[in-house]
């Protein structure tokens, strides 16, 4: 009895509760963090959740801002406030990268006054000016890429871009308005990479800096370069430059005069039908140019394939000349592509060929003659005309037969806008199946059903 008196009951331990959040180690919380935008990290839980937010390892890419027309409006009172976070956190001086996707309240439907801009608007450029000129002057040496897409009236660079010293890629976008280039980007002696888009049009190119190697031109209004295609003076004076693309752009006058260029890239040429002999006759004089690609283009003109026989280091080539078919509104084939282009000789010094699906089924014979091709890539969107299916099972079994072909490629796109359908029969798909368990060495690739960027549409044709 007594015994039994002298026994303690053994109480049960409470469950033992889950640490809070600041008891994990700072380590911890940034490979969470790491997992989460700049906006999604709650910076004011926890003091040391706020170090963690603040940890280098998690600033060296900055993404602020969601896009173009987005919900995620910036009103000059955020502006401001950004300004503040810029200049109070310098996050800029940890970032190897970074992005602003800025859109401001007066760009989208704004009508400008006859006597200028709004006031409203002028204060949202300077809001916006003040916040780049802060970021430049926190930004560390490591930065190299800059990107600032800003929809507005005018976006404006002021001075800003004289402190980024470090840059090697610069992208400046306005899809409302238009871009004015600053005389500070002529002191950027490391910049190598520069993307413009405006779709009201660029101005002061005369403020290129000389040192770019890849230019990237592009703007909307009334399909021109600056001051009419013959004026583009400023580019013969880029001697760096070795990789040139325009989208609605006319053919420059100096173009024949760029003779150091190594690839050439021009989309959105189905309104400018009347330039294109002025391409042509240019084209010969680009005796280094290695990389071409054309869109909404006809292969088969004389004057164009007169031109690229005179290109003897030409490997890579794409021409498509209609993105979403060759049918007229009434359905009419009067508009297909020719049955009988004849053997091309640059054809054999070509190691990549992107070619309209539709013109390569009525002319298999090129892919035999381009005997030193690696990599092949069916471009359009008409692949599945009927009467096809004769046509596909012999260029199948062409490609089978190739020596060199090793990838083949389905690149259908909507407009030169770079949006991947893929789009074939049930018989043209078990043709390619079959395909590659005979040539196991030859690739295909598909491509999921969305929307694509053409920097990324034709990076790997343009890659180094």
């Amino acid at each position: 009895m007594s015994g039994r008196r002298g026994r303690q009951k053994r109480q049960p331990q409470p469950s033992a509760l889950p640490a809070p959040w600041g008891a994990l180690p700072t380590e911890l919380l940034v490979e969470i963090l790491r997992h989460l935008t700049l906006t999604e990290r709650a910076v004011r839980v926890s003091r040391a959740w706020q170090d963690a937010c603040y940890a280098p390892a998690l600033l060296r890419h900055l993404e602020i801002g969601y896009g173009f027309y987005s919900s995620d409006s910036w009103s000059v009172a955020r502006l401001q406030a950004l300004c503040t976070w810029l200049v109070r956190r310098r996050p800029a001086q940890h970032a190897d990268g970074i992005e602003l996707n800025l859109f401001l309240p007066t760009s989208r439907h704004h009508e400008e006054p006859v006597d200028g801009f709004s006031a409203e608007a002028m204060l949202e450029c300077a809001c916006l000016e003040a916040c780049m000129a802060a970021l430049a002057a926190q930004a560390g040496s490591r930065l190299q890429t800059l990107a600032l897409y800003a929809d507005c009236i005018e976006l404006a660079m002021g001075g800003w871009p004289a402190g980024l010293t470090s840059l090697t890629s610069l992208c400046l976008g306005n899809p409302d308005g238009k871009l004015v280039l600053s005389p500070a980007l002529q002191g950027l002696r490391g910049l190598k990479e520069l993307d413009l888009y405006a779709s009201s049009g660029v101005e002061a190119e005369h403020n290129l800096p000389p040192c770019v190697t890849r230019l990237s031109w592009e703007e909307t209004v009334g399909f021109e370069l600056p001051d009419a295609h013959e004026d583009f003076a400023v580019l013969p004076a880029l001697t760096s430059l070795r990789h040139l693309r325009l989208t609605d752009a006319l053919v420059p006058g100096s173009l024949h005069s760029l003779t150091w260029l190594r690839s050439l890239h021009m989309e959105a040429l189905e309104r400018q039908e009347g330039l294109l002999p002025g391409l042509e006759a240019a084209l010969p004089a680009l005796q280094q140019l290695t990389a071409l690609a054309l869109g909404s283009v006809p292969l088969w003109r004389p004057g164009l394939l007169d031109a690229l026989n005179a290109l003897p280091r030409l490997q890579r080539l794409a021409v498509a000349c209609a993105w979403d078919g060759y049918d007229d509104e009434e359905g009419s084939s009067s508009t297909l592509p020719p049955d009988d282009l004849p053997v091309l000789p640059f054809l054999r010094r070509l190691s990549w060929l992107g070619i309209d699906g539709d013109l390569l089924m009525r002319n298999p014979h090129l892919l035999s003659a381009a005997s030193r091709l690696q990599h092949l890539w069916l471009l359009g969107d008409s692949m599945r005309r009927s009467g096809y299916g004769r046509s596909w099972r012999h260029l199948m079994k062409q490609a089978r037969q190739h020596p060199q072909l090793r990838s083949i490629s389905l690149r259908p796109s909507c407009n030169w806008q770079g949006y991947v359908e893929p789009n074939l029969a049930w018989y043209q798909w078990h043709a390619l199946q079959a395909l590659s368990r005979a040539c196991p060495h030859i690739t295909f690739h598909d491509y999921p059903f969305k929307g694509m960027t053409i920097n990324e549409l034709w990076l790997p044709f343009f890659a180094d």
